[in-house]
């Protein structure tokens, strides 16, 4: 009965001593792998979080190269300069690619409604955002395809060009030569 009882005593002490090294050593040791566990998922978020957002920043990065690109080319449409010597060279230059005699360059007036104060010291009217210069191109040509063609090169100059009217008329005195008498405007920010 004496060794009944010691074997008790030993079976359960065993068990104490189990219990107390899984409660001391192991049980800190399990609670550092779940600390290690979730740390290495919060983690794992930021990453995919971190990741999204990359590409988020890269096509923001993107859309805004592209919009540069498409702001510099309405700049250099719609200049901030008034100074329009460039824009009438160009036009010269067009004539003679184009065999076109141009007869007249014209600014033209506005109408007094639509001049404000402001804009006495110069022929442009402000339109919005914009100025907005209203010119008058008179052109003799022998061809009429040629006349087509100087249109065409104006649409394609430095500055936006619109071309609100185009009248052509045979001249009089010779049936191959035609008139035209172009109406355009142009626009500085």
């Amino acid at each position: 009965m004496a060794n009944r009882k010691l074997i008790y005593y030993i079976f359960l002490s065993t068990i104490a001593i189990s219990l107390l090294v899984l409660y001391f050593v192991f049980l800190p040791f399990i609670k550092s792998i779940n600390d290690t566990k979730n740390i290495a998922e919060t983690k794992r978020e930021e990453l995919f979080s971190l990741q999204k957002r990359e590409r988020r920043l890269k096509s923001l990065a993107s859309d805004y190269n592209d919009y540069k690109s498409k702001i510099d080319i309405l700049n250099s449409l719609f200049p901030n300069q008034k100074n329009i010597s460039q824009y009438i060279t160009q036009i010269q230059n067009a004539g003679q690619r184009n065999a076109v005699e141009i007869v007249s360059l014209k600014v033209l007036a506005p109408s007094q409604q639509t001049k404000k104060p402001a804009d006495t010291y110069t022929q442009m009217t402000k339109k919005g955002e914009l100025y907005e210069l209203s010119m008058e191109l008179t052109i003799n040509s022998d061809d009429y395809s040629n006349v087509v063609n100087m249109v065409k090169t104006m649409e394609q100059v430095s500055r936006y060009t619109n071309i609100s009217k185009v009248t052509i008329k045979k001249e009089a005195g010779n049936a191959n030569q035609t008139s035209t008498v172009i109406n355009f405007k142009i626009y500085v920010l």
